[in-house]
């Protein structure tokens, strides 16, 4: 497989990365600057009671890229090409996290066309492929170019919940903050949830939220009240901060993807839900 690894440092972040391999190019990407939004401990509002299902290709919608997690926001691609004068169309894209790609802490890596991990849909039926991926210390986040054959079945509306009217990046805290994700603890039909933004870490990388989540949320798209793209769901958070969900700040780690790919990523945004 023919990939191009590309290590991207942040002295915000303070994260030990391991040597890019050989041949490999470098980028140093600038993380903003942690931003204190501490809030005493609150309960988190309860689940959405309603069930529904999530199929297809859109945030909330399951996929196995190897690992099974939850597709997030939608994108399309451009890129303008120097010796044409042009914006080059490049397709539809869709978000997962990076640790879905990758089964251990890796750099960012880009995929050449046609080398991509590949990724399949609820039904195994093939999506597309990787072509970003990063998954290492706060930095989760990754995307799949979609097939030409499967944009049809495309829908960039957020499960249950509908947006995202648009983007945004680090929200107050006591922000009420919404996903849909596939958790195992939900089966094929799953509850949107709703939790509430305490505070971010990892530079400003990573907003912590109070909320419920399960294995297989991962990836999942996280908006705000006011339908804004905020997030992406990656974990729950270890040790002090044990009771807190983790998300990437989309804002950041789409700019990384830029910068490694050459590529510019538009939200693709959807009306909230009725």
């Amino acid at each position: 497989m023919r990939v191009r690894a590309i290590l991207i440092t942040s002295l915000a972040l303070a994260l030990t990365l391991g040597a890019a391999p050989p041949g490999s190019s470098t980028t140093t990407t600038a993380v903003p600057d942690c931003v204190d939004l501490e809030l005493g401990p609150e309960d988190p509002p309860p689940p959405v009671g309603v069930l529904v299902e999530c199929p297809g290709i859109r945030p909330g919608a399951f996929h196995r890229a190897p690992g099974g997690c939850t597709f997030n926001f939608v994108f399309h691609g451009t890129r303008y090409d120097e010796e044409l004068d042009e914006l080059i169309d490049e397709g539809l894209f869709i978000g997962t996290a990076g640790h879905c790609i990758f089964d251990e802490a890796t750099d960012a890596t880009v995929w050449t066309e046609g080398e991509g991990i590949e990724t399949v849909d609820s039904d195994g039926k093939r999506v597309g492929e990787s072509i970003f991926a990063i998954a290492i210390g706060g930095l989760d986040f990754g995307l799949i170019r979609i097939d030409d054959d499967r944009e049809d079945d495309v829908d960039p509306a957020v499960c249950h919940f509908g947006g995202p009217v648009a983007s945004a990046t680090q929200r107050p805290a006591g922000t009420l903050v919404h996903h849909f994700g596939n958790g195992l603890a939900f089966g094929e039909t799953v509850p949107g949830r709703t939790g509430r933004v305490d505070h971010y870490s990892g530079g400003g990388s990573v907003m912590n939220f109070t909320g419920g989540a399960s294995f297989g949320d991962s990836g999942s798209s996280v908006i705000d009240e006011q339908g804004n793209a905020v997030g992406i769901l990656v974990r729950l958070a270890p040790g002090e901060l044990a009771g807190y969900i983790e998300a990437t700040d989309l804002e950041l780690h789409l700019t990384l993807a830029e910068q490694a790919t050459g590529i510019d990523f538009e939200l693709q945004t959807a009306p909230l839900a009725d």
